[in-house]
């Protein structure tokens, strides 16, 4: 009986097989004129034994191949998982030609001891090749959860942990056309998808919950007839549990009917629970360091971000720049449009403002309606660079509200690591505290000389007597 297959279907199976056996032993027992009568004992007759039983084994297995091919198995995976065993039948033929060499119908004793030899051979080798066959199975299916734990261990974004987890998957299921993932928490459902064949993937809003996401334990479908999307055959749907607690579902579809067996179901289900434990370790990573309302990162992570960077810069001799932002009349904003309305013009100042950023650089919400930004590697004058593209974005961008069109602007102070870290500098330049508190000073110094404008650290003037334009705007 196949794993994959119902006891019906296993049946049918079996008989099918065996007419063909039948078939073929009548047929090449024909061609090579072999039969029990008195001359088939001779010696010189012997050879038509080895090479009819050689021909039957042969084009047994060819056609069991070709019935691999057809369900979907590539050709060469397909061979090879019958090649060894009609290398074990091959070893048999010396066995099986002594049995028809004895055969007597006036002496059964010898053949049947013989014949019953042959059998348990015969079963034994069939049990030693499936055991082979599992085993291999296992190991790849370990290797697979090994290499899958290894690439979800590798971030904590979970768009990041999405995307890994579709292109493992699909590595691990050769015969999917698409593997699927959808979190019930995202608000929308966002099912996440990627096709092997074309090599992307991507994800679409749902606008409705369909089947295969309400799936409160693994489900097998092995073939479809019917589906929403042309040409699927079968699929494998896993539910992803944490704490009790359905937070998803993983699944795969297949253009090959009974392309997924109890094998695949238990390889996504081990694959699901990875999964699960890596998407719930990014939301926590997320809650803990991440600001609900504009996205960006919070100040303890600011803070924590900061020292490791002067640590860095000591060590490597660089330097890098902090910039703080505060909007200006923000209270005012929220005292005439109300509060949600100023969430959301906030929301859309933390977006335009992380756009004017390197890929490298942080961008933290530090209070309120204050910003803060960490460039690594960045002097003092592309820091007041970068603080100019903050400050003209916000104040040539309309926001539009209740058929309203607003404009908000922003005071920015600029402080560098490396031009206020002298002996004349106040404050300590290895406390982050110090180094922040400098870009404060310069934010409310931009802010008493009439707002919408940006102010370098005074101290760094000082240190920096070459800074050409930015030592006028700055004063």
């Amino acid at each position: 009986r196949r794993e994959d297959s119902s006891l019906s279907k296993s049946l049918i199976h079996s008989f099918y097989f065996s007419g063909i056996s039948g078939g073929l032993v009548v047929f090449w027992a024909d061609a090579f004129d072999v039969g029990v009568h008195p001359s088939i004992r001779a010696s010189a007759n012997l050879w038509r034994l080895t090479v009819f039983g050689l021909a039957f084994v042969v084009s047994h297995y060819l056609i069991q191949t070709l019935e691999l091919w057809l369900s979907g198995d590539p050709p060469g995976k397909a061979l090879r998982r019958n090649a060894l065993g009609a290398l074990f039948e091959a070893t048999l033929m010396p066995l099986g030609s002594a049995i028809v060499v004895i055969w007597n119908p006036q002496h059964l004793v010898p053949f049947a001891l013989l014949g019953g030899t042959y059998l348990l051979v015969n079963f034994g080798f069939n049990r030693l090749a499936n055991l082979t066959t599992a085993l291999k199975r296992r190991v790849v299916e370990l290797e697979a959860q090994s290499r899958i734990a290894q690439v979800l261990g590798r971030s904590l974004d979970t768009g990041d942990i999405l995307s890994s987890l579709l292109v493992e998957t699909s590595a691990a299921l050769p015969l999917a056309s698409r593997i699927e993932v959808a979190l019930t928490r995202e608000t929308p459902v966002r099912d996440h998808f990627y096709d092997p064949e074309r090599r992307q993937g991507g994800w679409v809003e749902l606008t409705e919950a369909p089947a295969w996401l309400k799936t409160p334990s693994p489900r097998l479908h092995e073939e479809i007839h019917d589906s929403a999307r042309p040409g699927v055959r079968s699929a494998v749907a896993v539910p992803l549990t944490m704490h009790g607690e359905q937070i998803g579902v993983i699944g795969a579809e297949s253009q090959v009917a009974h392309a997924f067996g109890s094998e695949a179901l238990r390889l996504l289900t081990a694959i699901s629970a990875q999964a699960a434990a890596a998407v719930e370790n990014a939301r926590l990573y997320t809650l803990a360091n991440v600001d609900g309302l504009t996205g960006l990162y919070c100040r303890r992570y600011f803070d924590v971000r900061v020292a490791e960077e002067i640590e860095r810069a000591r060590r490597f001799g660089t330097s890098f720049a902090l910039i703080m932002l505060d909007l200006d009349d923000f209270k005012k904003l929220n005292d005439t449009h109300g509060h949600l309305v100023g969430d959301r013009a906030l929301r859309e100042v933390a977006h335009l403002a992380s756009r004017q950023l390197r890929g490298v650089d942080l961008a933290a919400r530090y209070g309120g309606e204050e910003l803060a930004f960490l460039l690594p590697r960045t002097s003092l004058v592309d820091a007041h660079a970068a603080a100019e593209r903050i400050r003209e974005a916000l104040a040539t961008h309309w926001f539009v509200e209740g058929g309203q069109r607003l404009r908000i602007t922003a005071s920015l102070g600029v402080a560098g690591w490396a031009e206020s870290s002298g002996p004349s500098a106040v404050g300590s330049a290895s406390d982050p505290r110090a180094l922040l508190g400098r870009a404060d000073e310069a934010l409310y110094r931009a802010k008493s000389l009439g707002k919408n404008r940006v102010q370098v650290d005074l101290a760094s003037f000082e240190l920096t007597p070459s800074l050409g334009p930015v030592r006028s705007l700055g004063r």
